[in-house]
């Protein structure tokens, strides 16, 4: 039996878990925000030493530990609390691996994003300005602290899908990459450390080209990954590149857009030069994976026509292109990449 299969004869249960489930998210970006999981670093403590850390007082603190501990993000040994294995790697202020960024930007931004689903579904209009006409990537450029913490957000979250392209595709034939809407530098920076003969162009507004660059110094990396301000929707893309990278970008527009941006990379890019898509890729019937259906909405709430898409609609974009030897691949996650060649 599936996993839609199971949910649909759930019963009562599952609609009460699933009408509760923004307690679960509430519990993690609180904790997470708090510094729990910070205090709690190779450490085992009981509930009035964590409370004294936090500098609150003990009866909310000791709630929320063990809400914590239902949820798998604490564990609870005679009194004593200490992280998860996850916690321990992805919740730690300080490690590689935190996430807590983003989940602050969920927390503060899409959380109360989403309770205006209603009108954006009434309306097919995005709710993330209330009056309709603002264009995200503009709004949220005028914001520096906003958009700072955004990409630090982004940056962490792509961590695991970057680091999955850099090891399951094949760069051998590739020398320059030009990584459109490159954002933080993730991508480009988890390629370029995998294949020491790749470099790469990051293409970004402005000022995300900025926070792209002091990626790439913390990584000593800016002898190979340089910066490209512009809009990558005006002009054409830079020559000399042979192998287009969008990430996390194409479910931001609508499908002439997308169909403008894949033309444009079939004309810049040389015979056997390549493109990869790498996304949240939905199944043909549009349902599953249930995250990248979700996502969807955020879409539909934050964009202008943005929305998930189906690996047969890529592979359809691509074919319009031009592209050949088309092909999908599962990433991690929700994630997946659509490749194709020119012939």
């Amino acid at each position: 039996m599936s996993d839609l299969e199971t949910k649909k004869q759930g019963g009562l249960g599952y609609l009460l878990d699933l009408a509760s489930s923004y307690y679960k998210s509430k519990v993690l970006f609180v904790s997470t925000d708090l510094g729990i999981f910070s205090v709690l670093l190779r450490a085992r403590k009981d509930v009035q030493t964590i409370a004294r850390e936090i500098k609150l007082e003990r009866r909310p603190v000791e709630m929320l530990l063990n809400a914590c501990v239902s949820l798998g993000l604490l564990e609870k040994k005679e009194g004593l609390y200490s992280n998860s294995s996850t916690a321990e790697m992805f919740l730690v202020k300080g490690k590689p691996m935190y996430v807590g960024e983003a989940f602050q930007v969920l927390d503060r931004r899409s959380y109360k994003l989403w309770d205006r689903l209603k009108e954006a579904v009434k309306t097919n209009t995005p709710q993330a300005y209330l009056e309709g006409k603002g264009d995200l990537f503009e709004e949220m450029t005028k914001n520096k602290e906003e958009m700072h913490a955004f990409f630090r957000g982004l940056h962490a979250l792509a961590y695991w899908p970057a680091s999955s392209l850099a090891r399951i595709f094949d760069f051998t034939p590739y020398r320059h990459l030009l990584d459109v809407g490159g954002g933080s530098g993730a991508y480009s920076i988890a390629l370029v450390k995998r294949h020491a003969h790749l470099n790469a162009t990051i293409l970004d507004l402005p000022p995300v080209c900025k926070i792209a660059q002091e990626n790439i110094a913390k990584e000593n990396l800016s002898h190979r990954i340089s910066t490209l301000p512009g809009d990558f929707f005006k002009g054409d893309f830079p020559k000399g590149v042979d192998i287009i990278l969008f990430s996390n970008l194409l479910h931001d527009w609508e499908e002439k857009k997308i169909e403008h941006l894949l033309k444009k990379t079939f004309e810049v890019l040389p015979s056997k030069g390549g493109v990869i898509i790498s996304d949240m890729v939905l199944s043909n019937d549009g349902t599953e994976p249930l995250y990248a259906a979700l996502m969807s909405l955020t879409l539909l709430l934050d964009t202008h026509g943005g929305s998930n898409y189906t690996e047969e609609q890529y592979t359809r974009w691509l074919d319009g292109a031009g592209f050949r030897e088309i092909s999908v691949k599962p990433l991690s996650g929700p994630n997946g990449i659509v490749t194709g060649t020119k012939p």
